[in-house]
């Protein structure tokens, strides 16, 4: 649930109200959240680019709600108070599912409230450091997919800069009457972490038709088991997203899997001739206990 600054100070009047306390309506302080930032080591990180639009703020390790960035907060608490920001993503892009996402370290700041007063605040985030960077592909000097079987079209590391998010090059796919489908994997297996502990891809894309991505998990005889993940709308501009893994690379592992990897598919509708996708800063993580 995401509140406004307007929705809140009504209940606390009207509790107030209830309580016959009305003739001493608190006045909040205000926090007003500007906007929202991520930092990171680009050596070891990848690109420090991120979509969180939601922040999950903490009064003295006490829950007030969740609130779409920017936003004004109402606090009924004066003097020097411990503020803690969550940074909220949507988990694999639905809006409805929203989640303070595990890999971004929470912002603790401490300010001194007064009623009525307005504090302006920019929180920003890092990586945890128990993050574990599996795959870090921003196509600058290689290619970390390729493509998975005969029939799909050819794959383009994209050096147009018109084209690439960000740095010099992104990886592409173009689909026409000859080439109507794609199918790419990535060059590598990777080990992943199982039970409640998250898995995650991140990636930067735009594309004029959906797309979907799978889970690919590999036994020790090299058997290949495919777990769908999601579809990923059209988008015509660069957009961000978060897909958790967590639960397939769990049931992937009671199967006695032990190493994984990521499969992007996509094919041309009835009504299209033609199509383009685009990918940059393909992140898989985890977290290591």
């Amino acid at each position: 649930m995401y509140y406004s600054c307007r929705y809140i100070i009504i209940l606390v009047v009207i509790g107030c109200y209830l309580m016959g306390c009305s003739d001493t309506i608190p006045q909040p302080a205000l926090l007003h959240i500007e906007a929202a930032l991520v930092s990171t080591d680009q050596n070891f990180q990848g690109s420090n680019s991120h979509n969180v639009q939601t922040a999950w703020v903490y009064v003295n390790d006490n829950p007030i709600g969740v609130y779409e960035i920017p936003n004004v907060i109402p606090v009924l608490t004066e003097g020097l108070t411990k503020i803690t920001v969550r940074a909220g993503v949507m988990n694999n892009g639905i809006s409805e599912t929203r989640t303070a996402y595990p890999f971004y370290s929470p912002y603790v700041h401490e300010v001194f409230l007064n009623p009525l007063e307005t504090t302006n605040l920019v929180p920003a985030f890092y990586y945890k450091e128990n993050t574990n960077f599996k795959m870090i592909a921003d196509f600058e000097v290689s290619n970390a997919f390729e493509e998975n079987g005969n029939e799909s079209a050819l794959l383009n590391v994209v050096t147009n800069n018109d084209l690439v998010f960000e740095g010099n090059r992104c990886l592409g796919v173009k689909l026409d009457n000859v080439y109507n489908t794609f199918d790419i994997i990535t060059l590598d297996q990777y080990n992943l972490p199982g039970g409640l502990q998250e898995s995650y891809v991140e990636m930067n894309y735009k594309c004029s038709g959906d797309f979907q991505v799978l889970l690919k998990g590999l036994d020790n005889t090299n058997t290949g088991f495919l777990v769908p993940m999601l579809w990923v709308s059209t988008k015509p501009n660069w957009h961000k997203i978060y897909i958790e893994l967590t639960e397939a690379v769990a049931q992937l592992q009671n199967e006695n899997i032990g190493y994984f990897q990521i499969v992007i598919r996509g094919e041309l509708t009835e009504n299209q001739s033609e199509g383009e996708y685009y990918w940059d800063n393909i992140k898989l993580l985890s977290i290591e206990q």
